[in-house]
């Protein structure tokens, strides 16, 4: 009883760490670039209650780019990162990377895209829809 007692309260530790987190990167306008040693850029990603935030997010072509995604939701989400390879008549995307992300886990993303537009989304499907239908996705501009 009590080694439950204090998972349970290690969950809700890392759950209000998250919330935190989360309250942060939404309130500095989310999705903020640091210059990090080197001059690579690194960019706060969340993914919460259906959305990704910030959308949309704007990237730089010209230095390795470190996306730091949290998700702070109770879910599991699996990412996928894409470049938009056409988008009309029908949008054609080619995979750039995968992961999954479980509920409160964050991860670091090394990558270096050249200019052009990309999405992020979560390829999980409830039922018969996505997530990304739901709104779990954000286009990625890289300049």
């Amino acid at each position: 009883m009590k080694d439950t007692i204090i998972l349970v309260l290690i969950f809700l530790f890392v759950a209000a760490l998250g919330v935190l987190v989360g309250y942060k990167i939404i309130t500095k306008g989310g999705g903020e670039n640091n210059t990090l040693p080197g001059g690579d850029l690194r960019s706060f990603i969340s993914i919460d209650r259906g959305r990704i935030i910030p959308s949309p997010i704007t990237l730089s072509a010209s230095q390795t780019n470190f996306l730091v995604i949290n998700n702070i939701s109770s879910e599991k989400h699996d990412i996928v990162i894409a470049r938009v390879v056409q988008s009309t008549p029908k949008v054609v995307e080619e995979v750039m990377r995968t992961f999954t992300l479980d509920p409160l886990q964050s991860e670091n993303v090394r990558i270096r895209l050249t200019a052009g537009e990309y999405v992020i989304y979560c390829s999980i499907k409830k039922g018969e829809t996505e997530h990304r239908t739901f709104g779990e996705e954000a286009k990625i501009t890289v300049r």
